[in-house]
């Protein structure tokens, strides 16, 4: 393993046969600002590096979605994701808290940098890829 292509320490996992067609590991929920947002009874996380979004059970979805809307500047009802279309990632990123991401046995806290993303050449000004999979 190249160690100079990352910081800070790597986390392992093991797949999962929860699904034949996608890479799984272990789900145990969400949460946002300290606080849980799971209501899903999945139990299985896809993992897609060739994606910049995070896709979460549905109903796990609905609830950051709920989180989102009660921020001003952030559009939910236009697209499969939340945008701003006045606040660039910059403006927005100091309203939004922190989105923890539960693993297997680990939790991984993203800070709102890291789930926003600047939209250059859309009518958006930045999107918030964090978007959701059916849970049948």
């Amino acid at each position: 393993m190249d160690e100079t292509a990352y910081t800070g320490e790597l986390s392992t996992h093991n797949i999962d046969s929860y699904n034949k067609a996608w890479w799984t590991i272990g789900y145990g929920g969400v949460s946002y600002d300290g606080k849980s947002i799971s209501s899903s009874d999945s139990n299985a996380a896809i993992i897609d590096s060739g994606t910049s979004f995070l896709y979460l059970p549905q109903l796990d979805y609905n609830n950051f979605r709920r989180e989102m809307e009660k921020i001003d500047g952030v559009n939910c009802r236009d697209s499969e994701n939340c945008v701003t279309y006045d606040l660039t990632c910059a403006e927005i990123a100091p309203k939004l808290k922190n989105l923890t991401i539960f693993l297997d046995n680990m939790h991984y806290v993203i800070p709102p940098y890291g789930y926003l993303l600047d939209s250059y050449g859309t009518s958006e000004t930045c999107i918030i890829p964090v978007s959701s999979y059916p849970e049948s």
